[in-house]
This record gives structure tokens, sequence and C-alpha cells, in this order.
């Protein structure tokens, strides 16, 4: 078994229709001496909040250095779908679908800022991709297209890592 290192934020921004413009809030999810929080991030200041922004956490009051902490995934979640074929080049010469290939993922898939990939010594053929993770902040059920914004958290980067050979 082999690794590498993943560099990718672990910062997330609110609001996804807003969320690259000024003014987004940027939130974290960190260990700290072996306690796990969220906070907005404010430059180098992590402000903690009393629980997860989308189950209403507010500032404690406690603050803390951003280089005194380490970064985790944007959240501890219970599920994880993916869509895919989202890649046109990934296409070759299948038609395009008209609707997108839904897929699951096990939660432990996220990893942290500067987490390790652990893969085995015949992945020969590692492949990655900037992905956009949207965060769903509350419940829903068949959501219309139009309402689907509603639902989302937030937006955060990610990088997803496949091995060719194997998904042929």
């Amino acid at each position: 078994m082999k690794c590498i290192s993943l560099f990718v934020a672990a910062i997330v921004m609110f609001g996804a229709a807003g969320a690259l413009a000024q003014g987004a809030t940027l939130y974290v999810r960190y260990e700290h001496q072996g306690s796990v929080a969220y906070g907005i991030l404010e430059g180098e200041t992590i402000q903690e909040l009393s629980g997860a922004p989308f189950d209403a956490g507010r500032r404690t009051g406690t603050t803390r250095q951003l280089s005194a902490v380490r970064l985790l995934a944007p959240t501890a979640p219970e599920k994880v779908i993916a869509v895919g074929f989202n890649y046109r080049s990934h296409l070759g010469d299948t038609p395009e679908a008209e609707y997108p290939g839904i897929f699951s993922k096990f939660p432990t898939s996220l990893i942290p800022h500067e987490g390790v990939i652990t893969y085995y010594d015949d992945a020969t053929n590692l492949h990655y991709e900037g992905e956009m993770v949207l965060i769903i902040g509350k419940t829903a059920r068949n959501v219309s297209e139009a309402d689907a914004p509603e639902h989302i958290f937030a937006v955060a980067p990610g990088n997803d890592v496949s091995e060719r050979v194997w998904q042929q």
C-alpha cells in the first residue's frame, strides 16, 4: 500500500448562490487538543461555534488561531452522493445521458486538508478530478429543480481520485 498527500482547502463557503462573492462566510471544521468543533474563519482566526452551522451553531466567544488547529473534512456526513460522467471528456463515445448517473460513496471517502490518500501497489492509473462539493443543510425529498438551492447549505472544493483501470 502507498500513500500520497492531499492538499485541499477544508474551508466551506456559505450560500451556494453567492458563495464565491465577497463577504461569503467561511466555515471550517477542525480539531484542537483532541476536541472537534466548527468555526467561522476570519483571516487567520477561527471564531468557534457551539455546534454545526447547519444545526444553528452560534459563536461561543472562543477564538483559535488557524495555525493552532488541524483542519478536518467540512462535515462528518451520514452519506455521500456523487454524480458520474460529469466531465464531457470522460464520456468518450458514450452519448450524454438525459439524467446524470448518481451513485453513493462511503462517508470515509472524505479526508481532511493535507490528509493522506492511501492506494494499493497495483493502482497504476490514478486520476484526480476537481469537484464541486455541495453540502445539503436540511432534509429534502422530491425537491423541484427550482427549490433545490434552498436546501444547499454550502459549497466546498473537492478532489476525487479514481483508479481508471479498475473502472473498466
